[in-house]
């Protein structure tokens, strides 16, 4: 089977699209499916991570998808790429760009679509749908935004998260809400520079035998800035660009972070998060999360201060009880992602005739 994925990301967008969409490329061409990415923008390192596994085309597409020239220009060069590499059996879209006006240029070149979707805001010409994300009336929403025929995939169930995540749950330390470690990681690109306002949040609370592992991203455009601030914290490490994440979770006690794709993997390994919101997309997932007990949102990224975040770490520090429930609750979140969620996910693009049609939850 022969599957082309168009995806983005670059330090505006997040990194969050194409890392996801690696993770489902990965599982597919385990099953004997041929996979190329078709991507506009992307920073370096992320390029690299693509293009060491997977046939990699760059659009040469001036400006963003927003405006008219550009959309046209970008379906138009697709369907270039489309028609010399031969009609693929599924094209899935992961783009906030992206709707129904573009998908339908495309379909005829195309077998089937499938979309990953978030934000449930614009109408598709889709297949199979997949959002995985927890949000008020997640299982409607999309009701009146795809075709009646089209399968849709809905919740944290079927979020599309790395093996190693499901390796390292059925080992966790056991956690006695105690702080001792701290997990600072807001993805690959951080924007708006929360990882330095955590910093410094932490330098607010003095001394402190709580470590705090720090990650950043590779396209993080502050990184020289976040580690002078790392080197001024003595309990401080700093890692850039790591492929042991879930260990990393799996040993701390605490995440501070943004409710984007990365809240799925702290809810999995049932880690207790602080989050902080820096794109309009994970205010509902920031909001839903929080509303389980499972983190404490603060809410968007420019109301919140060092010192807000200081505080809500000195309040978690003094109520292990709080904590230890704040885990269990991220765990029943992602009840039910296991082995089966991700075989109805690749049963839907693999077996597309038998697999049937319907909707998912």
């Amino acid at each position: 089977m022969d599957i082309v994925i168009r995806a983005d990301a670059s330090a505006q967008l997040g990194t969050g699209h194409v890392m996801r969409c690696l993770t489902l490329a990965h599982a597919l061409i385990q099953e004997g499916a041929r996979v190329a990415f078709v991507i506009r923008e992307m920073p370096a390192a992320l390029e690299h991570l693509v293009s060491k596994h997977f046939l990699l085309h760059a659009l040469k597409v001036p400006t963003g998808i927003e405006g008219s020239t550009s959309f046209e220009e970008d379906a138009l060069k697709t369907i270039q790429y489309l028609n010399h590499r031969g009609k693929p059996d599924w094209m899935i879209i992961d783009n906030y760009s992206i709707g129904l006006d573009w998908e339908r240029r495309i379909r005829p070149h195309v077998g089937r679509i499938m979309v990953i979707d978030d934000l449930a805001n614009r109408t598709h010409d889709c297949e199979l749908l997949l959002d995985q994300n927890l949000c008020p009336s997640f299982e409607t929403r999309y009701d009146v935004l795809v075709p009646r025929h089209a399968r849709k995939l809905l919740g944290p169930k079927y979020a599309l998260l790395r093996p190693e995540f499901y390796e390292i749950r059925g080992r966790l330390p056991s956690r006695d809400g105690q702080i001792r470690s701290i997990l600072v990681s807001f993805g690959g690109a951080d924007p708006t520079n929360e990882t330095a306002k955590t910093l410094q949040a932490m330098s607010l609370l003095g001394p402190s035998s709580i470590e705090l592992v720090v990650v950043i991203g590779g396209s993080n455009p502050q990184a020289e800035a976040v580690s002078r601030l790392c080197s001024k914290l003595a309990n401080a490490r700093l890692y850039s660009d790591v492929s042991n994440m879930a260990e990393l979770m799996a040993k701390a006690h605490l995440a501070i972070g943004a409710p984007g794709a990365t809240t799925w993997e702290r809810c999995l390994l049932g880690l207790p998060a602080i989050t902080i919101v820096s794109a309009p997309n994970q205010q509902l997932v920031g909001e839903s999360v929080s509303s389980t007990g499972a983190s404490v949102n603060l809410g968007w990224h420019s109301d919140v201060t060092s010192t807000k975040i200081a505080e809500a770490v000195a309040q978690l520090r003094e109520n292990p009880r709080t904590v230890r429930e704040m885990g269990r609750a991220a765990l029943r979140i992602v009840e039910g992602n296991d082995g089966v969620a991700r075989r109805q996910i690749l049963g839907a693009i693999l077996n597309w005739k038998e697999y049937g049609h319907g909707q998912f939850i």
